[in-house]
């Protein structure tokens, strides 16, 4: 039997927010599971009950909830080649989809997910391993950038009666649209740059779709509406504040793969949806550090030169 660690999230408002409390068992029990949320009865409904499984393979863990509304929730592990993150983007989907029509996900709360995985090395074989964004040379362009993602988008959306649309305007933009069902449409490689095009199609400009359905933005790279266009461009910002600064965007899935070669440290940076936090993992798989919301670059790479 596995060692597990059942860890209690506090979902609620402060002064708990960032509390955690841990207890290290043999085995998944009820009756443990009621001592660990009979400590907090009166916040009980706030209180999530995660299970953490620290030594069978990912995904493996626990997959079911059990006893007191707790939930069990296996920590991911980072993909090692853009097939199988491609495989764990389309896992986080489909739970999102499944507690959607369960009503454990109210309709509008995620609407608006992103979803970032990575990009392969022009020709390289499938199995590889990841790289990073800036050590691979893409002479075509966004344009092939495009290419070289559209495999991962619809293995993403595999089994969904999926249909590419073609691109959203200029095909230089990268701004390809996919649509499947109950509801999708992903989008690729919206930026600060090629975003109105974007902003049209969440306006329903091109369709009703994404004012009803489940919109999903792969490898987006816009940052603020501020960066958005020029100064004079007041109602393309303001539409960019309304619909992505303030428009509910959350993170379905994210893996990037982090290096610093002049430390000589590598790893990774992962979000998995069920799994609330952000955390950050070796080249070996070891986990360094989770977060509430996604770190930046430099606390990510501190947490690699401290692991060496």
């Amino acid at each position: 039997m596995p060692s597990l660690l059942f860890q209690l999230a506090y979902t609620g408002s402060a002064p708990f927010r960032r509390r955690r409390v841990c207890h290290d068992v043999p085995e998944p029990s009820n009756l443990l599971a009621s001592r660990a949320l009979r400590t907090h009865r009166m916040h009980r409904a706030n209180w999530r009950l995660q299970v953490r499984d620290v030594k069978t393979p990912r995904w493996s863990g626990i997959s079911k909830a059990f006893g007191v509304k707790a939930e069990a929730i296996a920590v991911p592990k980072p993909a090692r080649s853009v097939p199988e993150a491609s495989a764990d983007a389309r896992r986080a989907l489909r739970i999102l989809l499944d507690r959607r029509r369960e009503g454990k996900v109210v309709a509008d709360e995620m609407s608006r997910i992103t979803v970032t995985m990575p990009v392969p090395r022009p020709g390289g074989a499938a199995e590889e391993p990841l790289v990073l964004m800036d050590d691979v040379n893409f002479p075509g362009g966004i344009r092939q950038v495009f290419r070289e993602l559209r495999p991962s988008v619809e293995a993403l959306l595999e089994g969904r009666k999926l249909e590419f649309c073609g691109m959203l305007e200029a095909e230089a933009d990268g701004l390809g649209v996919f649509k499947a069902d109950p509801d999708l449409c992903a989008v690729t490689l919206v930026g600060d740059i090629n975003v109105a095009p974007f902003l049209r199609l969440l306006k329903g400009e091109f369709g009703s779709s994404p004012l009803t359905g489940i919109v999903i933005a792969v490898n987006p790279w816009w940052t603020q509406s501020s960066a958005i266009g020029n100064p004079w461009q007041t109602g393309l910002r303001r539409d960019a504040a309304r619909l992505l600064d303030d428009g509910g965007w959350k993170p379905l899935y994210y893996l990037e793969a982090v290096s610093s070669k002049s430390d000589m440290v590598e790893g990774s940076l992962l979000f998995c949806y069920p799994y609330t936090q952000w955390m950050v993992y070796d080249i070996a798989g070891h986990l360094l550090g989770e977060f509430d919301n996604k770190p930046a670059g430099v606390k990510v790479l501190e947490l690699l030169l401290a692991s060496k």
